[in-house]
């Protein structure tokens, strides 16, 4: 079994949020809702309630006044109703349930939405199903409606995942009714164990719990003992200066065996003009055991009023499992405002609840860290960020004196960080959730011990961590030592609400940028869980380097094949083109490709042919000239030879090679 704490909940108290209800005084939970007829109430947005998930619970007390009374209860235009008669049904199924509701009693309906399947209780038991036929969206909204008839509700709990079975029972369970009324008819007096605060609070009175006392951040159950005066009018307490077995004012009798040894039996406050004292041996008539209290000075407790005294424990013994007991109020030596002595007995059933793994701390650490905690010989400017996670349904609170210590050591060991305080880095900035913070919220404070770098987060305004949500702390410039370990951050929290002091350790590893150390000095493999005999590194798949490859020796055993190849300026780095010139002259000057200049290119005449000609005997001419020259900022090929009527043709091939190439740069 486990506690519950709903994301959204209302019809709780006098000051609900939504207005198109009345809230009215209830004798049984204390303030209930009621919807007048021909009413439609919307709660909010699916979003807002946390309804729009692909699984989520919500439950509801319901109070009918008349068998013909129906309401709807709808997410968007999926959810359940209550029809004329008193039968439940879901909106998907066919059919309503077999189970009819009662008159003037309240009843517990729980409906879930899970992967495949709805399922709605009633008291606990499943009594209708149907398939997932639909996926709420953020801007549905969450409504009641009525007919012709008012109806009254209590205590509307919405979650944002599927509750198994026991945890339907949980939430039923939280508001039970109590197993003994009181009637001033016959007592004058009655006695409660409240719950006050921390993870019980949401279950009714008169409960005990069994807490895994090894969880990490359980604190004691802290309840509240209420005996109150419940007739019309005042009761006298006259001043007693001793509290013992004959002369009291109230006696607790706990039975043996609801908690483990009687010095683990509730501590009762004694504060407030009280004397307190428990007994030091078990009662003989039944082996129960005694907790006296007196009033130092005299008291009168008004019609209604009520003493409240902090009962607290580390937890029932859940040797025997979940039961049930009695615990029993004793009272003596009161009297009536106007005469008329007081003495009696109020014998109280208690719920004993075996939740082993209940209380989980809420709040868990991680970090990131954009280049990783790696180091080399030169050390290397690392940033690391630290969360501070709330995984709990609750938000968490933090008192006026609480916050958050972040404690990094240094030392030039493998559990150390940093070789210095200076350079476990500087607190840069701090946020909850995306919400930045304030600058002056997160800060380095001081080295501690001449090992520990202290940082350290003031809430301020900003008390709470909302459910599923974090606050996370920037530390840039941090330089971890050079040596491969792993070491651990201490995240102290300190006065958070319900859960006390605790310390978290954040284990984290330094590491260097050699592959090998990571897997034992072994050889490494990419792709592959096979090595090859002679070498230490093996890729099995096809490689890409996207930069420049340095090799002191490179044996190619296989076919290498080189792709197109770019200069830095995305150009190729050589080029060949063929040109025809036409007819001959005796000096033919032909431009090449604009895009290829003399500045960004190198060029060579590697073939050329002049086609057919007869050569000009009769004239004095050079032979046969063909080269580049540069002429007006362009290559241009020039070429002749002497023939008659000019008559050759000339086919050049000319290579381009990159000055980056070429020259080298």
């Amino acid at each position: 079994m486990t506690l519950l704490s709903p994301i959204s909940e209302h019809f709780e108290s006098q000051t609900e949020a939504v207005t198109t209800v009345e809230m009215l005084e209830c004798e049984r939970f204390g303030w209930c809702a009621k919807l007048s007829a021909n009413t439609t109430s919307t709660i909010g947005s699916a979003s807002a309630e946390n309804l729009d998930g692909g699984y989520f619970t919500s439950s509801l007390w319901v109070k009918l006044d008349d068998i013909s009374a129906v309401l709807e209860f709808l997410v968007g235009n999926r959810g359940w109703s209550l029809k004329a008669g008193g039968k439940l049904q879901l909106t998907d199924s066919a059919s309503p349930s077999e189970v009819s509701i009662t008159v003037g009693n309240w009843h517990h309906i729980c409906w879930i939405k899970g992967k495949n399947k709805q399922s709605l209780y009633l008291d606990g038991q499943l009594i209708n199903t149907a398939s997932v036929g639909f996926t709420a969206v953020s801007s549905d909204s969450v409504v009641f409606k009525t007919a012709a008839l008012s109806v009254q509700m209590a205590h509307q709990h919405n979650y944002a995942r599927a509750l198994s079975i026991p945890e339907v029972l949980v939430d039923q369970m939280m508001y039970f009714e109590p197993a003994t009324q009181s009637f001033n008819d016959y007592y004058p007096l009655d006695v409660n164990v409240q719950n006050i605060e921390g993870p019980c609070k949401h279950y009714s009175d008169n409960k005990l719990f069994v807490i895994d006392t090894t969880a990490d951040g359980v604190t004691d159950v802290k309840q509240q003992l209420n005996i109150s005066n419940i007739t019309e009018k005042s009761i006298l307490l006259t001043a007693k200066h001793e509290a013992t077995a004959k002369n009291h004012h109230f006696e607790l009798r706990i039975r043996n065996a609801v908690f483990a040894f009687p010095s683990t039996y509730p501590k009762i406050a004694s504060n407030d003009n009280w004397i307190i004292n428990r007994s030091s041996t078990a009662n003989s008539d039944d082996g129960s055991w005694s907790i006296y209290m007196s009033k130092t000075i005299d008291t009168t407790l008004k019609a209604g009023e009520s003493i409240n005294l902090d009962y607290s424990y580390r937890t029932a013994d859940g040797a025997l499992g979940e039961r049930s007991t009695h615990q029993l109020l004793a009272y003596k030596d009161l009297a009536y405002e106007g005469g008329g002595n007081i003495a009696g007995e109020r014998n109280k059933r208690l719920d004993i609840l075996n939740l082993p793994s209940s209380i989980v701390y809420p709040l868990c650490v991680s970090y990131s860290s954009t280049h990783g905690i790696v180091f080399n010989n030169t050390h290397h400017d690392n940033d690391i960020t630290i969360y501070v996670y709330n995984r709990s349904e609750q938000e968490i609170c933090f008192s006026d004196q609480g916050n958050i210590q972040i404690k990094i050591p240094f030392g030039n060991t493998a559990s150390d960080f940093a070789d210095a305080h200076l350079e476990t880095g500087v607190a840069i900035e701090s946020y909850i959730g995306d919400t930045k913070l304030g600058v002056d919220e997160f800060e380095k404070i001081t080295a501690q011990n001449g090992a520990l770098s202290i940082f350290e987060w003031t809430p301020g305004q900003h008390k709470k961590i909302p459910s599923r949500s974090f606050v996370k702390f920037v530390i840039k410039h941090f330089v971890p030592n050079s040596v491969r370990g792993t070491a651990f951050i201490d995240v102290d929290l300190n006065g958070i609400d319900d859960h006390g002091d605790t310390t978290l350790s954040l284990p984290v590893t330094k590491v260097d940028c050699n592959l090998a150390n990571h897997v034992g000095d072994q050889k490494v493999g990419l792709f592959t869980d096979l090595t090859v005999d002679g070498f230490d590194f093996h890729v099995a798949r096809n490689t890409y380097i996207g930069a420049n490859l340095k090799a002191q020796s490179l044996e190619v055993v296989s076919n290498l094949k080189t792709p197109v190849i770019q200069d830095s300026n995305n150009k190729k780095p050589i080029i060949f083109q063929k040109y025809t010139l036409g007819e001959n002259s005796n000096w033919l000057r032909h431009y090449t490709d604009s895009s290829l200049t003399p500045r960004e290119y190198t060029a060579a005449i590697v073939g050329f042919d002049s086609g057919y000609g007869d050569i000009n005997e009769f004239d004095s001419h050079q032979m046969l000239r063909v080269k580049m020259v540069e002429y007006e900022g362009r290559w241009a090929i020039c070429a002749s030879k002497p023939t008659h009527n000019d008559a050759a043709d000339w086919e050049v091939n000319v290579m381009f090679v990159s000055r980056q190439l070429s020259d080298g740069y």
